[in-house]
């Protein structure tokens, strides 16, 4: 069987090792990073670098600074309001709809990954939290709703709602719980 990662394109892996960084906060909101400096920690050449910087700018997740610079844009106060609404509007829906087209092995699944956010969030593990939470939203992020909301906006703010570092209060975890609750 063939490999998934097998023959993707320099750019396309430099595009998603830049977006999981920006995703899972190993790049903060406000940090600067180079072009120079991406070739050197990617091991590939500038090619694919202002490739994967210019695709991520026009996602809004990236800003140009000029001088070979980019930024983690940092969220604004109205913005993060704007998701916070938005993500407490669409999530429980999301979830309900997902708790009734789930199957036995998928429950287990987001109750594994529930697990590790639980035990990420008690352990002050960021970057584990962040990664959970997005695995688990992954069944919600299938639908349509959610897809046209990530194709109006950045997929950044959808996914991570983060402003100044912070994440929204907002968890799917949380929310499944609710909606897989059994009367």
């Amino acid at each position: 069987m063939a490999s998934f990662t097998e023959n993707i394109p320099a750019h396309e892996t430099v595009y998603r090792a830049l977006r999981d960084k920006i995703l899972f906060g190993d790049l903060s909101p406000g940090q600067a990073v180079t072009i120079q400096g991406l070739v050197e920690e990617m091991q590939v050449s500038m090619t694919p670098v202002r490739e994967a910087i210019r695709r991520l700018s026009a996602e809004g997740a990236l800003e140009f600074k000029g001088n070979r610079r980019v930024t983690v844009p940092v969220m604004g106060l109205r913005r993060f309001t704007e998701l916070a609404f938005a993500r407490t509007a669409i999530e429980p829906e999301l979830a309900e709809t997902a708790a009734q087209n789930i199957d036995a092995a998928g429950i287990e699944t987001l109750n594994k990954i529930d697990q590790q956010i639980d035990a990420a969030i008690k352990s002050g593990d960021i970057h584990g939290y962040m990664r959970g939470n997005f695995c688990f939203t992954l069944p919600f992020t299938a639908t349509r709703i959610h897809g046209f909301c990530c194709r109006s906006h950045s997929p950044f703010g959808c996914v991570t709602g983060r402003c100044r570092g912070s994440s929204v209060a907002v968890t799917a975890p949380a929310i499944w719980r609710t909606a897989t609750k059994k009367p």
